[in-house]
C-alpha cells in the first residue's frame, strides 16, 4: 500500500516547494511599511475591543454592593467529575468502603430567582423555609385586564434559563462594610444579568470584546433582597397580590427596577404612538408573536413526583418539544400517588429545625426506607 501512495506523496512535496518558492518571491517585494500597517489593520480592531470591554467589566466590578461578599464558590463547580462511573451505581464500588466514606453529600445550589440561574455553594443555612436565600423572589406576568400578577417559570419563557444570578450578602469582614450602608440595610442584594446586545457599532465592539474572554455581552440590573420599610418608601415599591400556583400572596413589586430600553427598528415612532415605545425584562420588542433521562439511575429509587418537565436546555435556553420529560416518564412513573404521566426524580425533603447548616461534604445516613405514595394537593 505504501508503493502505491508514495508517488503522489512526492508529488504532492513538490508543488508545495514550488507554491512556497512563489509565495516567498511576492512577499520579499512587500515593503516594511505595509507588513507594520497590515499587521496593525488586523491588531488594533481586537484590542480596541477588549479595552472597551474591561472598562465596563471594571465599571461593573466599582458598583458592587457596599459591604456585601458574592455567595458562591471560587473553583468551577463540585460537580465536575459527576460523571466518574462510581456515581453511576448508587453503591460503593467496592465492599471495603463504609457508607460513612461514601454517602456524602456531593453539590448544594440555592436559586435566588425561580426559574433563572442558581448559585452553587459550598455551605449554607437551613431555615424553616428551606434554604436561606432560595427562591426569594419571582419573575412576575401582569394581566393587564385584571392587573393580576402570576409567578412564570421556564415553561412560559423558556429564555430565563441564561438569566444569570448573584447573591451578594452583608459581611462585616469586607472593607466597605457599615452597619448604615444601603445594601447592608437591605440585606443584601440580587444581581441579575441577561445575554444582551446593543444595536450598532457599540454592541458589535461589545460583542468582539466579550468574546476574546469566551463571554458574551450582558445587560444587569439589581434589586434588595429585604428592603426596610424605608427604603421601600424612598424606591416607591408596592405591595401587590400574586398567584403562586393556587395560593394568592402579598409580594413586593421592584419593577421600577428592570431598566427600560426604547424599542425602534420595526417599532411605530414617537410621532406615530406619541411616545417611543420601550421595553424592560423582555427580548428586542415588548411582545413577541411566535408560532407554535433521566439524570442517572443512582436516584430510580429514591423517587419524588414531579411536575410536567419543561424541556429546557440550561445552557441554551432552547425548548425541546417531548424530551427529557417524555424519556423520564418513560421508566420513572413509578409512584401509584402521582399517577402514571407523572415522572419521579430525586426526594422531597422538608428540615426538622428552624435553622441547621449543611456544607459539602457532609455525610448523608439513610435512617429508614419504605414505599412512597405522593399524595396531591
Amino acid at each position: 500500500m505504501s508503493s502505491l501512495i508514495q508517488p503522489y506523496l512526492e508529488l504532492a512535496q513538490e508543488h508545495f516547494e514550488i507554491y512556497k518558492g512563489q509565495l516567498l518571491e511576492k512577499l520579499a517585494t512587500v515593503s516594511t511599511t505595509t507588513y507594520v500597517l497590515t499587521i496593525l489593520a488586523i491588531c488594533i480592531p481586537p484590542i480596541i475591543a477588549l479595552i472597551l470591554y474591561e472598562i465596563e467589566e471594571a465599571r461593573l466590578r466599582a458598583e458592587q454592593p457596599k459591604g456585601c461578599r458574592k455567595l458562591g464558590l471560587k473553583i468551577d463547580s463540585n460537580l465536575k467529575n459527576e460523571f466518574d462511573k462510581k456515581f453511576s451505581e448508587g453503591r460503593p464500588p467496592s465492599t471495603e468502603e463504609t457508607s460513612a466514606e461514601w454517602w456524602r453529600l456531593k453539590s448544594m445550589w440555592i436559586y435566588p430567582v425561580k426559574s433563572c440561574k442558581g448559585v452553587e455553594l459550598n455551605r449554607g443555612t437551613v431555615v424553616a423555609a428551606g434554604m436561606e436565600y432560595d427562591l426569594a423572589e419571582n419573575d412576575p406576568n401582569d394581566k393587564k385586564s385584571a392587573h393580576k400578577w402570576q409567578f412564570i417559570t421556564q415553561r412560559q419563557f423558556p429564555l430565563l434559563a441564561k438569566v444569570r444570578t448573584e447573591m451578594w450578602v452583608p459581611d462585616q469582614s469586607v472593607d466597605t462594610y457599615a452597619a448604615h450602608v444601603e445594601d447592608v440595610e437591605s440585606g443584601g442584594v440580587i444581581i441579575l444579568s441577561f445575554p444582551y446586545q446593543e444595536a450598532g457599532w457599540k454592541g458589535k465592539v461589545a460583542q468582539w470584546g466579550a468574546a476574546l474572554k469566551g463571554k458574551v455581552p450582558e445587560k444587569q440590573f439589581r434589586i434588595p433582597f429585604d428592603p426596610t420599610p424605608v427604603q421601600i418608601e424612598k424606591a416607591g415599591y408596592t405591595y401587590e397580590k400574586m398567584t403562586i400556583w393556587k395560593e394568592t400572596v402579598t409580594a413586593l413589586n421592584l419593577e421600577i427596577e428592570i431598566p427600560e430600553e426604547e424599542v425602534h427598528r420595526n417599532a411605530p415612532t414617537k410621532e406615530q404612538l406619541g411616545y417611543q415605545p420601550v421595553t424592560g425584562f423582555q427580548d428586542a420588542y415588548p411582545l413577541h408573536l411566535i408560532n407554535l433521562a433521566s439524570v442517572r439511575d443512582i436516584e430510580r429509587q429514591i423517587p419524588t413526583a414531579r411536575c410536567k418537565m419543561p424541556n429546557v436546555d440550561q445552557v441554551t435556553g432552547e425548548r425541546h418539544p417531548s424530551e427529557p420529560d417524555r424519556t423520564i416518564r418513560s421508566f420513572r412513573a413509578v409512584d401509584e400517588g402521582a399517577g402514571r404521566n407523572t415522572g419521579c426524580l430525586g426526594m422531597q425533603l422538608v428540615p426538622c429545625a428552624k435553622e441547621s447548616a449543611l456544607r459539602v461534604g457532609d455525610e448523608i445516613t439513610v435512617l429508614e426506607t419504605g414505599s412512597h405514595c405522593y399524595i396531591p394537593q
